[in-house]
């Protein structure tokens, strides 16, 4: 499509075009989830699971966007964000990050299903007393007692670290250019998501274009449809572009081929039709990009 064919931001025919983009990120996605299955090691297959969700939740976001559902693509987007933090996290940290998140995975299932159980006997009805023990000395019970806390209480955080903490950490690795646009889109992102997720009323006037005014009354539908639009648009941007940096970095880890050097100009060549100054460039996905 020449320039003068890009149709204009905050268009239907410009969410098409972005959603395109996306799906074609997402096959060269796919291929790279591919080339992860066939490696080895504890790493690869910590990495491969997240790599997989990541795709599945781009997947929703395009639907989501299609329709304009701008509430829910901000809690969509800021899931694939810190999905990809977490994916270069552990590339970067490597095979001691990777184990501690498989016995994360462990005891979490461990208790998930006690959960199920005193789910069965305090709201369903059921009279039975069973409940799954741990075998004392097994490495089970050593997952456990690293999540859980002093007071007893089970901790709920993977890796220990803040979301800064370890995208500090995969920047030490990727490098600071590499890292950019994980930084822009957590920016854009993930403050107002989390107005969202939490359903407050600053999040609820978000989603109907009413944050910055006086809430009064429901916007005209066109300046409604017009606005979710846009701001769906602009979630689809920086989510395609943090799986540019996803692939980048995956392949300073794995044998990709070009996969990754294709995926990032398709990015770098719709932004450069849409925006007269991009907002990014080739050093956007690291210095030899």
């Amino acid at each position: 499509m020449s320039t003068t064919d890009t149709p204009a931001f905050g268009t239907d025919e410009a969410t098409e075009d972005l959603a395109q983009l996306l799906d074609a990120q997402l096959r060269f996605l796919r291929a790279t989830r591919l080339q992860v299955t066939r490696q080895t090691g504890v790493v690869h297959g910590v990495a491969f699971p997240l790599v997989w969700a990541i795709g599945e939740s781009c997947e929703t976001l395009i639907l989501l966007a299609q329709d304009r559902r701008l509430r829910d693509s901000y809690s969509i987007a800021r899931c694939i964000i810190e999905g990809v933090v977490n994916v270069l996290y552990v590339y970067a940290e490597g095979t001691p990050v990777a184990e501690r998140a498989l016995r994360y995975w462990a005891q979490k299932s461990f208790r998930g299903i006690n959960r199920q159980l005193q789910l069965l006997r305090d709201h369903l009805g059921c009279s039975s007393d069973l409940k799954l023990e741990v075998r004392k000395g097994s490495l089970l019970e050593d997952a456990i007692d690293e999540f859980t806390a002093k007071k007893g209480r089970e901790m709920n955080s993977w890796s220990g670290y803040t979301l800064e903490r370890r995208l500090q950490t995969a920047e030490g690795v990727f490098g600071s250019q590499l890292i950019r646009m994980i930084k822009l889109a957590i920016d854009a992102v993930f403050v107002d998501a989390s107005e969202v997720v939490h359903s407050t009323y600053y999040g609820a006037l978000l989603a109907m274009g009413r944050s910055g005014r006086a809430p009064i009354g429901q916007p005209a539908s066109s300046e409604l449809e017009e606005y979710q639009r846009k701001h769906v648009q602009m979630l689809l941007v920086v989510v395609a572009g943090c799986i540019c940096t996803l692939m980048k970095a995956i392949g300073m880890c794995v044998d990709l081929h070009d996969g990754p050097d294709t995926a990032k100009e398709l990015y770098l060549d719709w932004t450069k039709r849409y925006f007269e100054a991009p907002m990014w460039s080739d050093a956007s996905f690291g210095a030899d990009a």
